[in-house]
């Protein structure tokens, strides 16, 4: 009894030391093994009880022993092999505060009130669900049946002034498209402005004439990862701003101007002014 209560401890530690490798297939086969071993000893041991967790112990595999994908095509001869993609048609609305959305009139832009995009697993996306510029916002988008998460995306022209903010939003979170369907969108949005200042004092007013932007901008990013930039401050007078921004929770930052030297009255750098910041953002 004591005997067989030593080798699965010591099996153990030998389980716990080849999952710690990083050697390819050296550590399958080790744990292949030791599988075996520890198997045998289970169905031949009294010790039964004692070892369950070791006989389990495929449920604590490392990555490398993970079953392989059961749904790769073995193509090994010359063969046929009969596909088909399951589509269905999404249809919908998007408004604003509940409103339908202001027409967007300007003759440059045909994307001017953006698109519905979806994001599905692995990466798969349609990005070109384009909203139409006037009269109810709709969309009709053909689409592969799947699980997807549904975006607003600003058209790539958008500028301040434009129907909706210059930014992405998460509208919906892991939607089953499994048939033909209507998508009913809203998107809260409101205004916000304010004034930015250099030690409690205003900021001084800049004569460079060759960069409207030489105050920099405000930026604002949401928990969502979403980002609004672009806020201009005023160029004379008090350093004020003001934007539309999707409600939600954000981080505030100065951006300075690409052009930016030591003649333009604030530093160079980006600085975080109200928030947390988030750790992936340092060094941007």
């Amino acid at each position: 009894m004591d005997y067989i209560l030593s080798m699965v401890s010591f099996v153990a530690e030998l389980v716990s030391l080849a999952r710690t490798l990083k050697r390819g297939i050296a550590v399958p086969c080790v744990m292949c093994l030791l599988c075996s071993f520890i198997l045998v000893a289970c169905h031949s041991s009294p010790a039964q009880n004692h070892a369950e967790t070791l006989c389990a112990i495929d449920s604590a595999m490392p990555d490398a022993m993970a079953s392989p994908c059961s749904k790769r095509v073995a193509i090994q001869a010359n063969g046929f092999i009969e596909l088909n993609v399951n589509v269905v048609t999404v249809t919908g609305q998007l408004t604003k505060n509940g409103q339908v959305l202001a027409n967007h009139v300007a003759t440059t832009e045909k994307d001017g009130r953006g698109y519905i995009r979806f994001v599905g697993a692995g990466g798969s996306a349609l990005n070109n669900s384009q909203l139409t510029n006037t009269g109810d916002a709709t969309f009709s988008a053909a689409i592969a049946e799947g699980h997807y998460d549904v975006y607003y995306q600003p058209a790539t022209t958008c500028v301040e002034g434009f129907t909706l903010p210059c930014q992405n939003r998460l509208l919906l979170k892991n939607l089953d498209v499994s048939a033909d369907g209507y998508l009913d969108l809203n998107v809260e949005v409101v205004d916000v402005s304010g004034r930015l200042t250099k030690n409690e004092q205003n900021l001084a007013d800049l004569s460079i004439a060759s960069d409207d932007n030489a105050r920099g901008y405000i930026e604002f990013v949401g928990d969502d990862g979403s980002i609004l930039r672009n806020v201009r401050l005023s160029k004379s007078g008090d350093a004020t701003f003001s934007t539309s921004i999707f409600v939600g929770d954000y981080d505030i930052y100065y951006q300075p101007s690409n052009r930016c030297t030591t003649d333009y009255g604030l530093p160079c750098q980006r600085i975080l002014l109200r928030g947390c910041g988030r750790e992936t953002e340092a060094g941007q």
